[in-house]
Parts: C-alpha cells; structure tokens; sequence
C-alpha cells in the first residue's frame, strides 16, 4: 500500500474504525503491536500510525478530568464580593439586603444576582449595576479572598497525579479567574482556566460544560464536577458527568440537599479519597451522603 505521508493520519483513522468497530481497540492494540513484531512485509509505517491514533484517543478517553468551581469552592471570595455589591446599591440609592438575600448572591452570574437584587428584568438597569460593580470589584473587592484550609495541599496531591487532569469552570470572567488563582499561587495546578466573557458569555455552566466536554472529546462518566453550589451540581447532571458538593461554601443545607449530587463532602481531603477510589457509581442519581 502507498501513501501520501501527510495522509496517514486521515487514512489509519478511516481504516481503523471501518476494520474494528465491532472489536475491542485497546485488545487490537496489543494485538496488532504483536504482529508488528512478527516479521511481517506488511505496511508497518500504516499500522503503527493506527495504533498511535488509537492510543491517543484512549488516553483521552480514560483520561479523569476534574472541574473545580472557584469561589465557594477554592477560595471564599465572599467579603470582596459582598463589599463591591453594597457599593453597587448604595451608588443606585437601592436599600441593602439581608445577609441571606445577599449569600445567594455568591456563585450564580452577576447578571442573574442583579436581576434578583433589584427586581428587574430590564437590561439597562442591570448593566448599569455590573458595570458599577465590576469598576469597584477590580480596585477593591478582588483583593479581598481567602484559600479555603485544605484546598492547597488537596490540589498539590491530585496534580501528582498522571491520572487526571485538573482545570476551574466558573461563571466568574476569566481574567479575574486567572488573576485570583494566579495571585493565590493556585495557577500552577490548572492545566487550563474556563471562565465568561464581560458580556456574559458561557456564564452558563451547564452549557459551557457541555461544550467543554464535546471540545476536549472527553468521556461524560470520566469527568468529575466539583463545585458547592445546585448550579455545579446541574452541570454535572446535564452532561451526565460526576459531581461532588462541597459543604464550606455559599449554598445553604437546603439548596443542598435538593440537589442530585453523587458525592457530598465537608473538607477537601475527602475529595481525594473519592477520586483515588474511583468509586464505579453511576453518573446520575445520588449515589452517596457522607
């Protein structure tokens, strides 16, 4: 058989999935890897581009990625958040809420909170309160956060792992994602950071992750979402992936506990016994409490 050289690839993945689709590929790799040792005239440099293809999409495949929320999840980002948004009222001349008015406030897109906080559904005035608040956010409140205890060390374990692959989804904009793990000393365990745009743009996660996943060619059941609000525990739902709740953020025992999660844990050192166990618990449906 001959080839055009830059067309191998095209023609190992044709050749591949018309010859095997009904058989085991990672069984055909050890296979196929046997006969290419055997002595034989036949096309190695076409067979061996196969199994390169192959194992490349199994490691994909089997790959275990884990999608962290970031605030209420990472970093309690609930005082600078807290401060930019009376800030917002107050330059509106709109009477403050009450704390628990305020903490639902914490985790769902700013656009949503404002929508809530001054009774609208008209955009001007909600773009007005986001453009206030982020003017405040960015010269005072993105200071003001903590590392939730555990999370640092949490993290240093997983990324030592080869097995998985670690990244944050958050609602938040992604420059100010990236300039909060990145001031946090975070950014160094995060293979990749998704955020919004300004504009709210993937601000959804459920969507946003759905397309992260269809992107990335990843396997739903081999994905994990981590995140401490009923938001992160739909996304997870949605795209049939895993999902672990987290107990020290902003949702309240309610939001919770009507939430389908599979796992529910109250300090980060749980999360990596759960992982490391690679408990075979089915992607939707609540498959453990504590």
């Amino acid at each position: 058989m001959n080839y055009e050289t830059n067309t191998l690839d095209q023609y190992a993945a044709q050749w591949w999935k018309k010859a095997f689709s009904r058989l085991r590929r990672d069984s055909l790799i050890t296979r196929i890897s046997t006969f290419l040792t055997s002595g034989s005239s036949y096309d190695y440099n076409f067979l061996r581009l196969c199994i390169q293809h192959e194992r490349s999409t199994l490691a994909t495949e089997k790959r275990t990625q884990l999608f962290f929320d970031l605030d209420g999840t990472l970093v309690d980002s609930q005082p600078g958040i807290e401060l930019s948004i009376r800030h917002t009222l107050d330059q509106l001349g709109v009477e403050q809420p009450c704390e628990q008015r305020l903490r639902d406030c914490f985790g769902p897109p700013l656009r949503i909170s404002f929508a809530s906080l001054l009774d609208t559904q008209h955009q001007p005035v909600i773009e007005q309160a986001v453009t206030l608040f982020r003017q405040h956010y960015l010269q005072q409140g993105i200071h003001h956060y903590r590392i939730y205890p555990g999370i640092s060390a949490l993290l240093q374990q997983l990324a030592d792992s080869c097995d998985q692959s670690l990244a944050v989804l958050t609602a938040k904009p992604q420059a100010q994602a990236e300039w909060i793990l990145t001031d946090a000393g975070l950014a160094p365990y995060f293979q990749q950071v998704f955020g919004s745009t300004d504009q709210g743009v993937r601000s959804c996660k459920s969507r946003h992750l759905g397309h992260l996943i269809a992107q990335q060619q990843l396997t739903p059941s081999h994905c994990w979402m981590i995140g401490d609000r009923a938001c992160d525990i739909e996304a997870a739902k949605a795209n049939a992936t895993r999902s672990v709740a987290v107990s020290w953020g902003y949702a309240s025992d309610q939001e919770l506990g009507n939430s389908d999660y599979c796992h529910l844990i109250d300090s980060p050192g749980q999360l990596l016994a759960i992982i490391e166990a690679g408990r075979p618990s089915p992607p939707l449906g609540r498959c453990d409490q504590r």
